[in-house]
């Protein structure tokens, strides 16, 4: 296999194939007449924005509209879902690592987590590890930038378990991060002035799944097919 888990790899894709940034640029065009995405945060009102640097910041009012971005996110309803395929999209992305870049059948989380790191805020303060939140440890993740993240405005990660050597992520869109989802990870304060947009998700090898007990810790949703996973 191309991945084994002691890795933390970063890897190009086709973004004329895989055109997240382009489904990201005509949602928040049409609804937000946001001309450039890494001014997001000039068009969320100033008492909707987040109250505290560090905590608070991955569910806010910002968020619910960049999830209007597909039906499936159901969130406030502040605007209108749109249908432009980008579950769709995902969905072949995710085939393509299956077939492409892990060469073995996949089980993936069903919706991805949309990013938002606002300039003077933290996307998620706090530095953990997704089994602190009850995650399966066979979990893998896939972090991809929909903006370039530099510095600050970027994720931090350790590059080896237990190491705690957190250097940031600089990627563009066109790149991605495939890691062990036992390294510890977080951001910190966003001096970069400008909002970095990113998503990621957890795929698994099919062979490693089994019925999880757990549910995960912010959406109550249990670690089985069907509800917090998925399969092509």
């Amino acid at each position: 296999m191309f991945y084994t888990k002691k890795n933390l790899q970063i890897n190009n894709f086709d973004t004329k194939k895989f055109n997240f940034l382009k489904l990201v640029k005509e949602h928040l065009k049409k609804n937000l007449n946001c001309d450039q995405i890494t001014d997001f945060h000039n068009y969320i009102p100033e008492d909707k924005m987040p109250k505290d640097i560090y905590e608070g910041t991955a569910h806010t009012y910002g968020h619910d509209l960049l999830y209007a971005i597909d039906p499936i996110f159901k969130q406030a309803k502040i605007i209108k879902a749109s249908n432009i395929g980008f579950i769709e999209l995902y969905k072949k992305f995710i085939k393509y690592l299956s077939e492409e870049i892990f060469k073995a059948d996949l089980i993936f989380q069903k919706k991805p987590s949309l990013r938002i790191q606002y300039p003077n805020y933290t996307s998620y303060g706090k530095f953990h590890r997704d089994s602190d939140y009850n995650h399966p440890e066979e979990e893998i993740n896939i972090w991809l930038p929909i903006t370039k993240t530099r510095n600050t405005a970027s994720m931090f990660i350790e590059s080896e378990v237990g190491k705690k050597d957190f250097k940031p992520m600089n990627l563009d869109f066109g790149q991605y991060l495939i890691f062990n989802s036992e390294l510890m990870h977080g951001n910190k304060v966003n001096e970069e002035k400008y909002t970095r947009l990113s998503m990621d998700f957890r795929v698994m090898f099919k062979a490693d799944y089994k019925k999880f007990t757990k549910s995960s810790a912010t959406q109550n949703i249990k670690f089985q097919i069907g509800e917090y996973y998925d399969t092509l």
